[in-house]
């Protein structure tokens, strides 16, 4: 299953991104398919939350510029991958 983005930042091996009304979701998922996590990015807001839900505007960085929005795609990429990497180890 290929998965895009609006703009060109590459996904990690087993990471996959769909298109909803609230943004883009993207989806973590482990080599052997358990689910890591997910963050929601919204271009109409210019910013991105943690787990599948709307996306507010508060806390948002002011994403604009040239590469505004290969910049947020990048952040929330990093931001899923840090809170896996920190998340407590599950049972």
């Amino acid at each position: 299953m290929e998965s895009t983005l609006p703009v060109r930042v590459p996904l990690p091996v087993n990471w996959f991104s769909r298109d909803e009304e609230i943004g883009t979701i993207i989806t973590a998922r482990a080599l052997d398919g358990r689910f890591l996590g997910s963050i929601t990015v919204s271009t109409k807001i210019r910013g991105f939350a943690m787990g599948v839900c709307a996306v507010t505007s508060a806390g948002a960085k002011g994403y604009s510029g040239r590469f505004w929005e290969f910049r947020l795609f990048r952040d929330a990429i990093d931001a899923l991958r840090n809170e896996i990497e920190h998340a407590p180890a599950r049972m």
